[in-house]
């Protein structure tokens, strides 16, 4: 795949390079998906399902262990987009550094504008998640 120019005024070459920025975070997140589902969770619970079969052959039930209490706030499984997309704008800052060598953009489509258009936020959620991102005085 061709990377799209870093700096371009043609709206076409723009789009072109917040579909790339898209596409790469959505293969990240696949593939971070795919090992998680590879990982030793994944195979303890096909072996735990494995020997409950057996035991359950004879009679017996075999219970599921409790997990560890891990002190601290609990992780949010149930994020808003605007949340997402604020999770995202590093990760697109990391994929400009890693293709074009370059942090952020002063020019439009910026880090804030992908991530918006991601989710699909609407106007007032992008001019926030771009205020939460502005450099402070």
């Amino acid at each position: 795949m061709k990377l799209p120019e870093w700096k371009s005024s043609d709206p076409e070459d723009q789009r072109a390079l917040t579909r790339f920025i898209i596409a790469e975070l959505d293969r990240a997140d696949e593939a971070a998906l795919a090992a998680a589902n590879d990982g030793p969770g994944a195979q303890f619970i096909g072996i735990w399902g494995q020997a409950q079969g057996l035991l359950a052959r004879i009679g017996l039930k075999l219970p599921l262990p409790e997990p560890a209490k891990r002190p601290g706030p609990k992780p949010k499984d149930d994020l808003t987009d605007i949340e997402r997309a604020a999770h995202d704008v590093p990760r697109i800052r990391a994929l400009f550094q890693l293709h074009w060598n370059k942090r952020n953009r002063t020019t439009r489509p910026m880090a804030e504008d992908i991530a918006a258009e991601r989710w699909e936020l609407s106007a007032g959620e992008r001019a926030k998640l771009i205020n939460r991102f502005r450099r402070k005085p």
